[in-house]
């Protein structure tokens, strides 16, 4: 099918797809024929079928057994019918390589820019010279307050943060409000990245509104990872337990141990998006109608993960989570989560 001709009916596809895997391996024009479809829309069914990894011509991806489902005639009109979950599978597997593809094209290019970065930014040079790894467990919680009034003052280029959903009380944004404030006024580059459920707390936007007035860049994420703070690459502040950050702190030292997790922070600083006042609140709709927690869900879906871990990552309820996954499937026409799988694939929903 060309780029500008319709899409053929679903219905009709999905019959032809049936009547084929009766069949086995079998004449496509023939099964056509027996549906009473004619030669061009019948092209165009075959070709929504082959898109979505249903059938192939005879010969190919046969295993060391044969093809997918042996059986029926053999000539140069017959193809083998694929399983919807062998379909599915093939589909993320080739997903799969295009991401594994694309992130070594960004490792590279880290590393490029890394490597101009320790030849000509002289200015910075302290920051490339390696310092001896340490690894500290805060529990005390005057030692944690410590560690970070140290990290502050110590700071002299750049203080990234993320912070997933944990509503924090006024003295303690009063405290982490005034810590930004003296980074920034010492001429370092202050970035905080929050989960976008945060905006609709109403004391957590005006200290978002109070942060961005200061000077410090402040990004949006559906879903982030871990609470974590960096300071010039070469101190990391991590907790003991992502599920109880507040009771201890990992305390990672050493440009060699903290890089790992500095990488970490720019890929999600990269996917994040700004902070744009009361209005970042709104969730905007992408490809499909989709919202960034649907696209979130679905990518994860593909990754194997289940419905406990997606409700964590976005820190929601389950029933919340059971509740955007019915909407990810109207919103997609699709009758079961396999069905919206091959549609988001198929829409490139999940690059």
């Amino acid at each position: 099918m060309t780029a500008g001709a319709a899409m053929p009916a679903r219905e009709t596809t999905m019959a032809l797809y049936r009547e084929l895997r009766v069949r086995g391996a079998a004449g496509f024009g023939e099964a056509a024929t027996a549906l009473g479809i004619g030669p061009d829309e019948a092209d165009a069914h075959r070709g929504e079928l082959g898109r979505l990894g249903l059938i192939h011509p005879l010969g190919e991806h046969d295993g060391p057994d044969g093809p997918d489902e042996p059986g029926g005639p053999r000539g140069e009109d017959t193809v083998t019918v694929v399983g919807p979950e062998v379909a599915l599978r093939r589909l993320l597997a080739r997903e799969r390589q295009g991401l594994l593809a694309r992130e070594r094209e960004s490792a590279a290019l880290h590393a490029a820019v890394g490597d101009l970065a320790e030849h000509y930014l002289h200015d910075a040079a302290w920051l490339h010279a390696d310092s001896p790894v340490e690894v500290e467990v805060v529990t005390d919680r005057q030692r944690i307050n410590q560690v970070l009034v140290e990290l502050t003052e110590t700071t002299r280029v750049d203080e990234s943060s993320l912070h997933p959903v944990e509503f924090q009380p006024g003295d303690r944004l009063r405290l982490s409000l005034e810590r930004d404030v003296l980074a920034v006024q010492r001429g370092v580059r202050v970035r905080a990245l929050y989960s976008r459920r945060l905006t609709r707390v109403p004391h957590m936007a005006e200290f978002f509104e109070q942060q961005a007035a200061a000077g410090v860049e402040v990004r949006l994420a559906p879903a982030v990872p871990i609470t974590m703070i960096i300071a010039d690459s070469r101190a990391a502040l991590l907790p003991l337990d992502p599920d109880r950050p507040r009771d201890g702190l990992l305390v990672a030292r050493g440009l060699s141990l903290v890089r790992s997790y500095a990488a970490l922070y720019e890929y999600c600083w990269m996917t994040a998006t700004p902070y744009e006042g009361s209005c970042a609140a709104a969730e905007e709709r992408g490809p499909a109608g989709l919202t960034e927690q649907h696209l979130v869900i679905l990518r994860m879906l593909a990754g194997g993960a289940k419905d406990e871990r997606i409700a964590r990552a976005l820190g929601v309820s389950l029933r919340t989570v059971s509740r955007l996954l019915s909407e990810l499937m109207q919103q997609l026409d699709a009758s079961s989560r396999f069905e919206a799988g091959v549609r988001a694939a198929r829409l490139g929903l999940l690059d």
